[in-house]
């Protein structure tokens, strides 16, 4: 599982209307092969759990979008688990992080003798798939001639292992996952729109964190509480009401997975039981929280000055400096005049 989608799942809680999910996420398969559950009671989460549950059980291809550190592979394994596929494997391949020449190999398989090196014949990821579900994280970034291939294996479910001549079959369900603006891409012919069609049975987003900020607290108690479990010199921490409420302040453009990695650096940094907005560190070491004011006062110059900073980084491009904190230019907009920044908007 990659680094961005940890933590950000949990199973729906007891009476929930959705038996086939809760079925699945109890498989003892699912607790050793994830870390983390579906966690979140805000209308975009349940909302995105009803989508699962509708969309596990019929066998299509789906596509995940999503900003980075969503959870867009997690989304993947429930619908995996819940699919009623429980024979089959769920297999994994990151189509940024494999080169394009190993990537024919990964996905096919070979021959021996296909290439130097292949002294035996190698199973491919869509083989090793066949009766579960084969995963494509960030399709995004995959080359257009594997596009290609990709489309053929979605249309027909066959396939050809580099270095072979007879075609194979899989059953494989292909769930793909991007951050990128496919659409977009394929103005620009970066992306096969045929691909994007075959694909899109059924689009799953998944909401930033941003938009969900009542699950704030909830993720972030979790987290601390699994920093606990996992290294025992941190048990016991607990969150001050104003390190919650900083954080529900925060646009959080790196998503869950920041959130995570801001509450386990605070519980580290922490020499005491009760983790304050000093030890999240999101303010500068030049203007500490101790430099006066209410909590709302210190709470605006925050987000001031997270706002100067975008807008500097920008050149003073506001759409861009709206990218950079991961706002739409309406959202930057609002904030940009509530906050009274110095630049005019």
């Amino acid at each position: 599982m990659s680094r961005d989608d940890e933590e950000v799942l949990a199973p729906p809680p007891p009476g929930s209307p959705l038996p086939a999910l809760a079925r699945a996420f109890a498989e003892p398969e699912f607790e050793r092969g994830a870390r983390a559950r579906i966690l979140g009671d805000s209308p975009r989460m349940r909302e995105l759990i009803e989508q699962i549950e509708r969309v596990a059980h019929i066998p299509r291809p789906l596509l995940i979008v999503g900003e980075r550190g969503t959870g867009k592979e997690l989304v993947a394994r429930a619908i995996h688990f819940a699919s009623g596929r429980p024979s089959g494997r769920m297999v994994t391949v990151n189509c940024a992080a494999v080169g394009d020449t190993l990537l024919d190999s990964e996905l096919f398989g070979h021959q021996r003798g296909a290439f130097t090196g292949a002294e035996r014949a190698r199973r491919g990821l869509f083989e090793q798939a066949d009766g579960g579900t084969l995963f494509l994280d960030e399709i995004g970034n995959m080359p257009l001639a594997f596009q290609r291939k990709i489309l053929r294996v979605v249309e027909y479910g066959t396939f050809v292992p580099v270095g072979g001549e007879k075609e194979r079959k899989t059953s494989a369900r292909i769930v793909a996952a991007t951050n990128a603006d496919l659409r977009a891409k394929i103005e620009r012919r970066e992306f096969l729109g045929d691909l994007h069609d075959r694909l899109a049975f059924e689009v799953i987003a998944v909401p930033p964190l941003r938009e969900r900020p009542g699950d704030i607290a909830l993720l972030a108690q979790r987290f601390l509480e699994q920093f606990g479990e996992e290294i025992p010199a941190f048990r016991g921490k607990q969150l001050a009401d104003s390190a919650i409420e900083m954080l529900r302040g925060y646009p959080f453009p790196g998503n869950v997975r920041e959130l995570k990695n801001l509450i386990e650096r605070a519980a580290y940094r922490d020499t005491t039981n009760e983790i304050t907005p000093e030890d999240i560190g999101l303010l500068s070491d030049d203007e500490p929280l101790a430099s006066g004011g209410s909590f709302k006062e210190q709470l605006d110059r925050f987000g001031r000055r997270l706002i100067e900073r975008a807008l500097s980084a920008a050149g003073g491009n506001r759409a861009e400096a709206a990218r950079r904190l991961g706002l739409s230019y309406e959202q930057f907009r609002y904030h940009h005049r509530k906050l009274g920044s110095g630049t005019r908007s």
